[in-house]
């Protein structure tokens, strides 16, 4: 009888240990694995943190004075990204192309022969620095200093690029709150051109009194909400899966207590000064003793919020701007890579 009862004890010990291990291997697999991305301004000196993101996009390469080349500012720095693929060989690290219509993409890509120069010397940039691709940071076709026919142009460009670079590596585009960088004409090519698009979810509210990163409506959100934005991409014709949620990791000030553009680390509360919660908008906001906003931030409860808006409409990630604004801690960075890759 002891021996039957020892018996049956194994097989209920054992039974537990399969159910544990398998529970265990379920909740793995339930582990989100979305893409994070961070740009990285040339001119800093902090680095990111390799196995907090997947992607890098270094800012800037510009074009240059003969309007037939790319110009790569800080590239020494550029190799330092590349060289954290040692500590994370799945990184990707991208050249995003960026400037105005003045700084010389419209003249460029209005010219067919400096447009088709322009297109193979990203593929040399690419192969000359190991990169594993390009991204557009043309801001805006047809604005100021820009031609009516950018964007015709810039579609030429475009194509001239995806054959230049070849199918091996990736082009992608950050576009901005109302689309800007988008020919909404032409989504159907341009989403078979684009890997993804990085969608610039930030400043959509200019700076205080408003909120810059609303998730939704509220009496303090300005020009847009960032769910209004996702709602006029899906409404063109950009899917989910072909778009990079844009986090700002920095905060909108009144220029008299806080200045327009603030780092976290600076939009913080003193003096008089209290952290308010926006229970609509699910953003935090630094308030004057009138209770009126003063400066807009996001901190880790507000990118929660959106990292689980990203996965519940099924996005394919997050695009930060930039990890270099957060604290020395990483708390916002930390925060996307554990909701989104199961990173702690």
């Amino acid at each position: 009888m002891k021996k039957l009862l020892f018996c049956a004890a194994l097989a209920v010990g054992a039974m537990g240990l399969a159910v544990s291990c398998k529970s265990k291997a379920g909740n793995e697999a339930e582990q989100p694995k979305l893409e994070v991305l961070t740009y990285v301004w040339c001119g800093d000196t902090i680095m990111p943190d390799p196995n907090l993101v997947t992607t890098i996009n270094y800012a800037f390469g510009v074009v240059d004075s003969a309007r037939t080349g790319v110009e790569v500012w800080h590239p020494e720095r550029l190799r330092k990204m590349v060289a954290l693929k040692n500590q994370n060989p799945d990184l990707k690290v991208f050249i995003s192309l960026g400037g105005s219509a003045k700084d010389g993409f419209s003249e460029m890509a209005a010219d067919s022969l400096k447009r088709m120069a322009f297109a193979g010397d990203i593929a040399r940039v690419i192969e000359e620095y190991g990169l594993d691709g390009v991204d557009w940071d043309w801001e805006f076709p047809c604005g100021q200093g820009g031609r009516p026919d950018d964007y015709t142009n810039f579609a030429k460009l475009l194509r001239l690029t995806r054959d230049s670079i070849g199918e091996g590596k990736m082009m992608t585009i950050a576009a901005g709150g109302d689309m800007a960088g988008l020919d909404t004409n032409n989504i159907p090519e341009l989403m078979r051109l684009f890997d993804y698009v990085n969608v610039m979810a930030y400043d959509l509210g200019g700076q205080a009194p408003w909120h810059h990163t609303a998730l939704y409506r509220s009496p303090n959100t300005g020009w847009r909400s960032v769910d209004e934005v996702v709602a006029d991409y899906v409404a063109h014709g950009v899917p989910y899966e072909k778009m990079m949620l844009g986090l700002g990791f920095y905060g909108r000030g009144d220029d008299h207590y806080y200045t327009g553009w603030t780092s976290t680390a600076q939009a913080q509360p003193y003096g008089n000064l209290t952290e308010q919660w926006d229970s609509i908008a699910m953003v935090p906001y630094i308030a004057d003793s009138t209770g009126a906003l003063v400066c807009g931030f996001e901190n880790p409860r507000s990118i929660e919020i959106k990292c689980d808006y990203i996965l519940d409409k099924g996005f394919r990630g997050a695009m930060c701007w930039r990890t270099e604004l957060d604290l020395d801690s990483l708390p916002l960075a930390r925060t996307v890579a554990r909701k989104l890759r199961g990173v702690e």
